[in-house]
């Protein structure tokens, strides 16, 4: 609930508020304006009738705010927020767009976190961020092996590409990837050349369109065509000779 002062309320108006609000359960945050108070009641707003507390003197006007976050909105307050950090660099309002990079995650290896600040300060970022904190969900964290598990993983995703270059299937076979309640898991999972494929599908398609269109700028067709040469380890997925 948002409760609008009149520009000439008085102090003690504005405490008497104050006090009929606190003594039914609310919360009060106040806000004093250049031209007038506001005050943001936290709390059931089943507990009291709106009218009662525009009957006030003093009061202009009281608003039931539904959105979350109440001491956010414009209603409570109408100017813009604005931080300074000890940089001298502002934030929010209508200054200008601050560039803040960094890890989803904060590690242990502190070297790690410094090369991140080294390559954010020569892009021209003025801010290092990062989370002291992942929950259970997300999918960076397996919470067990951390970055060394995704590095596990990333290795099993590239020989297993190779491998299905050459053969209809492959393995792929890690064990103690994570543990869950304590119980080592492993991850054992057989990848077909077919799904891989279909996994790959977009992707594999997308490869058309750069290759028309520089055929087209220069002024060619497929028969004015005698040999194409595939450079790279994806040009040897048998999907991508195909096109």
């Amino acid at each position: 609930m948002i409760i609008i002062m009149e520009p000439k309320a008085t102090v003690e108006q504005i405490n008497a508020v104050k006090r009929y609000m606190e003594n039914k359960g609310f919360k009060i945050v106040l806000n004093h304006g250049d031209v007038m108070t506001v005050l943001a009641a936290i709390g059931d707003k089943r507990l009291i009738e709106p009218q009662s507390v525009a009957s006030f003197e003093g009061v202009r006007e009281v608003k039931l705010i539904q959105e979350p976050y109440k001491l956010a909105s414009r209603e409570y307050k109408e100017e813009d927020s604005v931080i300074e950090f000890k940089n001298g660099v502002k934030i929010g309002g209508l200054e200008r767009p601050v560039m803040m990079v960094g890890p989803c995650s904060v590690e242990k290896d502190f070297n790690w976190l410094m090369e991140v600040a080294l390559a954010a300060k020569e892009m021209g970022c003025e801010f290092l961020r990062g989370g002291a904190f992942k929950p259970r969900t997300s999918p960076y964290d397996f919470q067990g092996l951390g970055e060394k598990g995704l590095q596990f993983l990333k290795e099993a995703a590239e020989k297993a590409k190779i491998e299905l270059s050459s053969s209809t299937s492959t393995e792929i076979n890690l064990p103690y990837i994570m543990p869950v309640g304590g119980v080592p898991k492993h991850l054992v999972k057989t990848l077909t050349r077919a799904k891989f494929e279909s996994l790959a599908h977009e992707l594999i398609q997308a490869c058309l369109e750069p290759c028309k269109k520089a055929m087209s700028d220069a002024g060619l067709n497929n028969a004015d065509i005698d040999e194409v040469i595939l450079v790279g380890g994806s040009s040897r997925i048998p999907a991508v000779q195909k096109l």
